[in-house]
């Protein structure tokens, strides 16, 4: 560690942190996708817009019945814009639809899927994408079906194969050839089934079907081709990919090879990536993968090659980010998270080490509307969670994570709802009052609430209980717990009270104090200060703390969010949360929806002495973001020549390497021009990109604030000298709280 510490003894904890530090609000991990979590949708490459187009699919709705704004309509991706709106006039929404692009007649070609809500109404229409949106009258076509597969085939044309209606599943195979739908009567074809994965070899010009489910439900794990006048089952060599539906196969550009993912075997979500190359099936062991998952859509990205994957469910999380496959490894290209909105329920579920946001109001079609939809953020991205049995009738209010029960609770509207991570229980209760602010008493067996008036209730996960001991609050604009006294804290404005489970304390003012109508207040163990946020009507937020006599202003600026924002504590992180919420113009903030209020380091990645030249120039390390606790951080090398492999060192000195001086001239060995900056104690290889390549840095433990370590990239490639290898600059990281 190289910036000076203090120590605190936290029960039976050490805990170790700058000295004298700064606090400050920063964003954290947003969602950079305006993509909607979502699964069973269409995705296909536009050939006139040179897009991704994602579309549809199951994604929440609001409490109203009308969709999100941003929900799950059409976006499209690029590499330079990344995600964009789509289209303003799109087809009905839908689900488990066919959806493919036709090359010869550029466009992308959509059929059936099935009506939102209604699980068994299937549809029929036939859509194509030029430009616009526009539906095709065809007298003939596939009956109205869900769960077929479309895809190219090598005769220019768009193959359809299977699926489902309310009566079964189905067996046929149609062709749509620009223009309209030809049913085929191959001699041989594969059984009737649905839920199977389909993708064109562009290679071997066949398009390769796997798996799915069969009539009788089971999973199938047989392989096919289709080259354009017929089915034909293929036996590969080796073991192939377990029996299995919901997956997804796409054509490889770099490698050649079909790559299919995931999908729900017999034991559930599957997360395994497999290639084929027309006569074997081989399971690959990239370092990162997508989290296993089933309906999620793949599609090939023409421009580089690459397999790109988006969305997908568990069963009990539902997925948004969109992930890239280079031919050897997966890449996260962009993240999915909750729309921006306020009033939402927030707690930090200890047990499960994630935080949790409940519905709240934002922006829907309709105009406003209240959401029920439940999010979690585990320090690295957002996913949606699939509540068993749908979600409770209430739509936010006020959050706090029961430690003692393992119970997410939830107030509003006078209702009470629990999350026990699976499902949720209705437990209204008649005692309880609107507007009541909740918190943990800690494994104190306790939940308790203060509502504006004053009133201070119980909650035993069945009823809420008075508080009625004298000489409480008058009001309560604000309510923590001091975990470490075991005391409700409770701001009356200007005074604080306190509760020992017996009885109130009253704490005089002193000083200045917050002076807007309510706080949302949260208790951080660690400096053992009460964090409070309020809005005012222009300029932002404030931030107070109280350390158990006096309130003091933080100088520096808060989150942008006025009123409707929620906030908690997140105890492996040692920071306090702060989601969503509106600004003071009533606008919903769609930009930084997480902010974190934590210690400010001086986070550093400094370059040092110089690289040496290769025939592509001298490789240079950067940066775009500083090395930060809980923050992503990506070390990007340039100036790689053409697929020459790289490595990033890691070294704990600049100075010495085994008994050396560094830095070392390598003219020696061969590297004319070259020197060792570092010490090369570890070795990671690079993620290799056309002329560039990166590593990701994962910083997700606190501990690690005030860490250093130094870097330098090797380039094993032609270079000026016959050492073959080519250095970059050095680089110096200091691992910062933000």
């Amino acid at each position: 560690m190289s910036v000076p510490i203090a120590v605190r003894i936290v029960a039976t904890t050490v805990v170790v942190f700058p000295a004298a530090a700064q606090f400050q609000w920063k964003p954290i991990l947003d969602p950079d996708s305006p993509t909607r979590a979502r699964a069973h949708h269409g995705m296909a490459h536009d050939p006139v817009g040179d897009q991704l187009v994602v579309f549809a699919g199951q994604a929440s709705v609001s409490f109203s019945g009308f969709p999100p704004a941003t929900s799950f309509e059409e976006f499209s991706w690029t590499d330079a814009d990344g995600w964009r709106s789509g289209l303003s006039s799109q087809p009905p929404l839908r689900d488990e639809l066919g959806m493919a692009a036709h090359g010869g007649a550029q466009h992308v070609v959509m059929f059936g899927g099935r009506q939102p809500g209604a699980p068994t109404a299937a549809l029929g229409d036939t859509w194509i994408r030029v430009g616009s949106w526009r539906q095709i009258e065809a007298a003939t076509r596939p009956s109205a079906r869900w769960g077929h597969t479309m895809g190219e085939e090598g005769s220019g044309g768009v193959v359809l194969f299977g699926g489902r209606d309310a009566t079964g599943v189905m067996g046929d195979t149609w062709r749509w050839d620009g223009a309209g739908w030809l049913a085929l009567t191959p001699a041989t074809a594969p059984p009737a089934r649905e839920g199977h994965g389909v993708a064109f070899d562009a290679g071997r010009g066949r398009a390769v079907l796997f798996g799915g489910r069969d009539a009788a439900g089971g999973l199938l794990a047989d392989t096919w081709e289709w080259d354009g006048n017929g089915w034909v089952q293929l036996a590969p060599a080796g073991v192939a990919p377990s029996a299995r539906a919901g997956h997804a196969l796409a054509y490889d550009a770099v490698a050649g090879r079909v790559v299919l993912f995931g999908g729900e075997g017999a034991g559930g979500a599957l997360g395994d990536t497999w290639t084929f190359d027309g006569a074997q099936w081989r399971a690959t062991t990239p370092a990162v993968s997508p989290p296993p998952t089933y309906g999620h859509a793949m599609a090939t990205d023409p421009a580089s090659g690459a397999v790109m994957l988006h969305g997908g469910t568990d069963g009990a999380l539902r997925f948004g980010d969109l992930w890239s496959w280079d031919g050897a490894r997966w890449s996260r290209r962009s993240k999915a998270g909750p729309e921006a909105r306020s009033g939402s329920a927030v707690a930090y579920d200890t047990q499960r080490r994630e935080l949790l946001a409940f519905g709240g109001a934002m922006e829907t079609y309709s105009g406003y509307g209240s959401v029920r939809d439940l999010w979690r953020w585990d320090g690295d991205g957002w996913a949606e969670r699939l509540p068993v049995g749908g979600p409770p009738l209430l739509a936010g209010g006020f959050g706090a994570y029961d430690s003692a029960r393992d119970r997410f609770v939830v107030v509003g509207s006078m209702h009470t709802a629990e999350w026990d991570g699976t499902r949720w229980t209705e437990r209204s209760s008649p005692e309880l009052p609107g507007s009541l602010q909740v918190v943990d008493r800690r494994g104190r067996g306790r939940v308790m609430g203060a509502h504006l008036n004053g009133a201070v209730f119980e909650w035993d996960g069945t009823v809420w209980t008075p508080v009625t001991a004298p000489g409480g609050p008058p009001q309560a604009l604000g309510v923590a717990y001091d975990s470490m006294r075991d005391r409700l804290v409770v701001f009356a404005g200007p005074d604080m009270y306190e509760w020992d489970g017996a009885s109130w304390l009253r704490i005089p003012a002193v000083g200045a104090v917050p002076e807007f109508g309510r706080l949302v207040m949260v208790y951080d163990p660690v400096r053992q200060h009460v964090v409070a946020s309020g809005g005012v009507s222009y300029g932002g937020q404030e931030t107070w703390e109280w350390d158990g006599v006096v309130w003091s202003q933080s100088s520096r600026p808060g989150p942008g969010s006025n009123s409707g924002f929620a906030m908690t504590y997140d105890p492996d992180r040692q920071w306090i949360l702060q989601f969503s919420g509106v600004n003071s113009s009533f606008s919903f903030t769609e930009d930084d929806r997480l902010h974190a209020y934590a210690s400010v380091a001086p986070a550093q990645y400094a370059s040092f002495g110089a690289g040496c030249l290769s025939l592509r120039g001298v490789p240079v390390l950067d940066a775009p973001l500083l090395p930060c606790v809980g923050a992503p951080f990506r070390i990007n090398l340039f100036s790689v020549p053409p697929g020459a492999p790289s490595f990033l060192l890691f070294g704990r000195s600049d100075q010495f390497w085994v008994g050396g001086m560094l830095p070392l001239d390598l003219g020696a060995i061969g590297g004319t021009g070259c020197q060792l900056l570092v010490s090369p104690d570890v070795a990671v290889p690079m993620v290799s990109l056309t002329g560039q390549s990166f590593v990701n840095v994962r910083l997700t433990n606190p501990s690690l604030l005030g860490a250093q370590w130094f870097n330098q990239a090797a380039v094993i490639a032609p270079t000026v000298g016959p050492l073959g290898i080519a250095f970059s600059e050095g680089r110096r990281a200091v691992v910062g709280g933000f």
